[in-house]
């Protein structure tokens, strides 16, 4: 269905094809576009939007356009102004603009069961790219809320890019529960991801965010500067200052300043040294960090049978 006023040039050539639209109301589908566009192809979420509602405006090439309107989908509300440009298929695609998601179902729309709905406001500039190995952007985005394992997030914020498998810039987070800020850079390369960044963590609830059982929460400032993800080949330095954990039945845990420094051994093994205020602790061997818990639960049980 289709209420508004719009105007056609170069109707049958299909690269000059050029489309005006005003419209108070269009309702269609996902399917019934890529029939309309079959030569635009789509990441197969989009088929997750169902039916489509959309009262906006849209100017330009179906490869290259201006779109700015509202529109509604089976699985929340999408308030847009973008500009896009697909000449050169997803991998070179070119965008940048305004996206605001009311009532999203990130679950539905990702698989990711733990998620839920968001609203949020984001600004994009400098958009390239629509497939994992393309794409960047730089990116200022303020989430309203977030629910995430059935807890609601409020009060968060990001600015920074993205850039293919790169997350870089700063996040904050001011929830009652959830009170942190993130600055630095996460590169999730395949070869050998890299985490260089400063976290300050004011307050993590565990247990009221739904990731503990039992009552427990952290607070500490975290300058982590590592590579790798595989705890047996990581290398690099983690410094820790004013941690500070609680969990129920247990007394406060406190950690002043602390450091930890691990690289691997030419020939396999690792070195790790540990200082801190409660003590030093310095290693080095053909034993990987994953087997300590076995070689120390295989020691206690030969020294003290």
């Amino acid at each position: 269905r289709l209420n508004g006023d719009f105007s056609f040039q170069h109707l049958l050539d299909i690269e000059n094809r050029f489309l005006s639209l005003n419209l108070d109301q269009c309702r269609t589908s996902v399917y019934a576009i890529k029939n309309l566009i079959p030569f635009v192809s789509l990441p197969d979420n989009f088929n997750k939007l169902g039916r489509l509602n959309f009262k906006g405006g849209f100017s330009g090439f179906f490869n290259n356009f201006n779109a700015y309107g509202e529109l509604e989908t089976e699985i929340g509300v999408a308030n847009m102004d973008m500009n896009m440009d697909i000449k050169g298929g997803k991998e070179l695609a070119s965008y940048k603009g305004q996206l605001n998601l009311s009532d999203f179902d990130l679950a539905y729309w990702t698989g990711v069961e733990d998620l839920g709905k968001v609203y949020f406001s984001s600004t994009l500039e400098d958009g390239k790219g629509l497939t994992a190995n393309t794409a960047s952007a730089i990116l200022n985005a303020s989430i309203d809320t977030l629910e995430y394992k059935g807890y609601k997030y409020k009060d968060l914020a990001y600015a920074g890019k993205l850039d293919k498998n790169t997350v870089s810039g700063g996040f904050l987070a001011k929830d009652e529960n959830f009170d942190i800020y993130f600055n630095g850079r996460i590169d999730f390369q395949p070869q050998e991801p890299i985490f260089d960044f400063i976290l300050e963590v004011k307050k993590f609830n565990l247990y009221a965010l739904n990731i503990s059982k039992t009552p427990r929460s952290i607070s500490g400032i975290f300058d982590v500067n590592l590579k790798n993800f595989d705890l047996d080949k990581v290398r690099g330095e983690v410094e820790i200052q004013n941690v500070l954990y609680k969990s129920e039945g247990m007394e406060p845990f406190r950690l002043d300043l602390a450091s930890i420094t691990m690289d691997t051994i030419e020939g396999g093994g690792q070195e790790l040294h540990f200082d801190s205020e409660l003590g030093s602790v310095n290693y080095k061997g053909t034993e990987t960090v994953s087997n300590f818990p076995k070689v120390l639960n295989e020691y206690v049980w030969n020294s003290y049978p």
